[in-house]
């Protein structure tokens, strides 16, 4: 009330205080007890806030997504929303999380380990991909020096934009052709159009993560693949049968329950399976 801040941002402050003191913790088992304090700020936010909360499809201006983790499902989600960077506390570089969120072309920082208990709705963030940090509430100098840095890139997007047509020719004159690794089917005309030589990998699992539309149809299925060849304009495309498995397909949703999902009956074992 001193602060004359909103009901929301309040609980919200008050609650990431107790996801720190658990984070200090020294018993492992009380420090994943912090999943249940996120769980009770949720609970309360959708009281305070009702149906004015807003899901990421349907944003209304642009914003920086804090979390804890995300799963690869879940990143997937985030192609055509206003989220414009993201910042998480789990996460290693080499996770499909990280893959994906570079493939969509805005800047993420993960592993920050408690960035999620520190910053809070409605706060200014500065998420810098490129010497990955993140800065929250930053002071006018600092938003002007990311602002010139934001403009510097774009310049360097555009200066590099006029070589995509160029052959990849070593001194030599060996010839590199460079394909690109796509999770869905429009990116096989994007990539083409930035100078990809073809598509060396469609990653066909991620067309069954859709949590709310279920598994898709063999004619859907049918017009993905024939969108990504089209969208390849004659160039070579390799298309991997879908790995499903361990964190892109929940064991909840399998018609098989795997003791070893890591490891176990996906791709090409599947698929031999049900020739």
């Amino acid at each position: 009330r001193e602060k004359r801040a909103a009901a929301a941002y309040a609980t919200s402050e008050i609650m990431r205080k107790y996801q720190r003191r658990f984070m200090q913790m020294s018993d492992p088992l009380l420090v994943e007890r912090i999943r249940d304090v996120q769980d009770i700020e949720r609970r309360l936010l959708r009281m305070i806030l009702g149906d004015s909360r807003e899901d990421l499809a349907h944003l209304a201006k642009p914003v920086i997504l804090i979390a804890h983790d995300l799963t690869p499902t879940q990143t997937a989600q985030l192609a055509g929303t206003k989220v414009m960077g993201v910042a998480l506390d789990s996460g290693a570089e080499t996770s499909h999380t990280a893959i994906l969120l570079r493939s969509w072309g805005r800047p993420a920082v993960i592993g920050l380990n408690d960035v999620s208990t520190r910053i809070s709705g409605g706060d200014t963030v500065i998420v810098d991909g490129a010497n990955q940090l993140v800065i929250a509430n930053p002071n006018q100098a600092t938003l002007e020096e990311y602002h010139g840095r934001e403009a510097a890139y774009a310049r360097l997007s555009d200066e590099l934009g006029e070589l995509w047509d160029l052959p990849a020719v070593t001194r030599d004159g060996e010839r590199v052709y460079l394909f690109s690794n796509i999770e869905f089917p429009h990116e096989a005309r994007v990539s083409i159009g930035k100078g990809s030589d073809g598509v060396g990998l469609y990653r066909t699992e991620f067309l069954f993560l859709r949590p709310e539309d279920g598994p898709p149809s063999e004619e859907e299925q049918y017009e993905a693949y024939r969108e990504v060849i089209l969208g390849a304009e004659g160039r070579p495309v390799t298309i991997r049968t879908f790995d499903l498995g361990a964190d892109k397909y929940t064991q909840q949703r399998s018609y098989e329950q795997e003791r070893n999902p890591m490891l176990g009956l996906r791709s090409i074992r599947y698929s031999l399976q049900n020739l």
